[in-house]
């Protein structure tokens, strides 16, 4: 998949219906660390190469892993 081809670990993807025929979900995801510009340009690639799934995507960096449990 898009997070595995850039070297990152998918930590967690949940998906709910909001109202019927519309869908919330999010997925998180950890890499190597890297420093802020890097995780920047990062967060602008997979918003590009997620924009012909459809519907509206936010990629955000936070600086922690997967957390367990």
């Amino acid at each position: 998949g898009l997070a595995q081809g850039l070297g990152l670990q998918v930590c967690s993807i949940r998906v709910r219906m909001v109202a019927p025929g519309r869908y919330f979900g999010d997925a998180v995801v950890a890499g190597t660390t890297l420093d802020l510009r890097e995780a920047h340009a990062l967060a602008d690639r997979l918003e590009r190469e997620a924009e012909g799934l459809g519907g509206r995507r936010v990629v955000h960096y936070g600086p922690a892993g997967c957390r367990e449990g």
